[in-house]
């Protein structure tokens, strides 16, 4: 008998067999099990009163609660890679016997920046290359699985020198490729001309390189030393503008600037002589001056690699190369060519002597620098008596140094042997 509609209004959903209910009753059921199976894994005490929303007490029970599940392994921490030695070929450049080819789509760089070296040994080409990198001073990292080493000059032109095998009837040689990244085009040529010449087993002098690249020449002009000194002023007073820019292109700008103008060979002997005198007893040039060299060479570089931490680097770079012109250009006999008191200025080189003293012991991870704080140590010993840096050299730093130089750096070899050619002179 059917059911009056009384008799179903009164039934729970239970008892009413329609496929929707029975579906969602099924639902719960399932729900309701896996519950029951998760308890019985991670065991909560029911009785105990929650104090806030479900999704936080849930997180924090599998936060601070481990499952161990037998058949799931419990996840590991990769522990940190540890930092790799950077190669700067103080045992040459060690290259595979068979090198790559030139990759699919990779169009080799243009004109004599890539040259085919013929019936010659990869080992034989690379050892050529790492000693014409050495003789010419260009700091190199050298990657001697890809048979890449990327180079950085003095004057901070970057580029980088590949080595590939040749392919077909190509098969017997080297090719080699030398590829601009950034920095000055004229002295990226010079540079290119002699690893390439170096490659091919030629010999680098000044007549082949300059036969390669266009060299520059100081004009000759005739000017009285009281022009000299005008311009010198001006070209100070310019500088000391663009270095007083918030703007770090402003800065980097006038630091170059101020390079040029203290080196003799670029700007004449007399005019780098005048404006490093001007630079260390004018009163506004030399705040200027002092701010800069405490900012830049008194702390320490960051490891990071963002925009302030390389305008940081590069500018160190560019002070330590103003600071060894302008003690090489001039002397202590010099100082009576600008009015000031002479003391002060022994004061603050002797101030700077630490900080070069420091410069020095990095030499394995920066050579620039090392050199161009040999050079201004040198400068010192021999031409400013007065200025104190002889007790803050060690000769632990010193040696280290010179054996840099030895493997990878002819010039920090030459300033570290005449700084100890001056102190066991002395000794004696």
């Amino acid at each position: 008998m059917e059911p009056t509609p009384t008799e179903r209004a009164s039934k729970s959903n239970d008892e009413i067999e329609s496929p929707e209910v029975n579906r969602n009753t099924a639902n719960r059921d399932k729900h309701k099990t896996q519950q029951q199976q998760q308890q019985r894994v991670n065991p909560i005490n029911v009785h105990q009163k929650e104090s806030g929303p479900v999704l936080h007490s849930a997180t924090a029970v599998m936060r601070h609660q481990t499952v161990e599940h037998p058949f799931v392994r419990p996840a590991s921490r990769p522990e940190p890679k540890a930092k790799e030695e950077i190669d700067i070929g103080l045992n040459g450049w060690k290259v595979p016997e068979q090198l790559k080819n030139v990759p699919p789509h990779y169009p080799l760089a243009p004109g004599h920046c890539t040259i085919f070296v013929p019936h010659t040994e990869s080992e034989v080409v690379a050892s050529r290359i790492w000693k014409c990198l050495r003789d010419q001073s260009i700091y190199s990292v050298f990657d001697a699985a890809e048979a890449v080493v990327l180079c950085t000059t003095l004057g901070l032109v970057e580029f980088v020198v590949s080595l590939f095998a040749g392919r077909g009837d190509y098969s017997h040689g080297v090719i080699v490729e030398v590829r601009r990244r950034t920095g000055c085009s004229l002295a990226f040529f010079r540079a290119r001309c002699a690893v390439t010449l170096s490659a091919e087993g030629k010999q680098v002098t000044e007549e082949a390189v300059t036969a390669c690249s266009q060299k520059l020449e100081l004009l000759d002009m005739q000017m009285s030393e009281e022009e000299d000194a005008e311009i010198c002023n001006e070209a100070l007073d310019d500088i000391t503008t663009l270095m007083d820019k918030e703007r770090q292109d402003g800065q980097l700008l006038g630091v170059e600037s101020l390079a040029n103008l203290t080196d003799g060979i670029k700007s004449g002997s007399y005019v780098a002589k005048f404006s490093s005198v001007t630079l260390l007893k004018d009163r506004c040039k030399n705040e200027q001056f002092v701010r800069y060299v405490t900012e830049f060479l008194g702390k320490p570089l960051p490891m990071d690699s963002d925009c302030d931490a390389h305008h940081l680097r590069t500018m160190r770079h560019w002070i330590l190369i103003v600071l060894a012109n302008v003690v090489s250009s001039a002397g202590e006999q010099d100082l009576g060519l600008v009015h000031g008191d002479n003391q002060a200025v022994f004061e603050q080189l002797s101030q700077c002597g630490v900080l070069l003293v420091a410069e020095l012991k990095t030499a394995k991870e920066r050579p620039h620098g090392a050199y161009n704080a040999a050079r201004a140590l040198s400068s010192l010993i021999k031409t400013w008596p007065s200025v104190d840096v002889r007790s803050k050299i060690y000769n632990d730093d010193l040696e280290i140094a010179n054996y840099i130089g030895i493997r990878c750096h002819a010039r920090l070899e030459r300033e570290s042997n005449d700084i100890m050619k001056s102190l066991y002179s002395e000794g004696q």
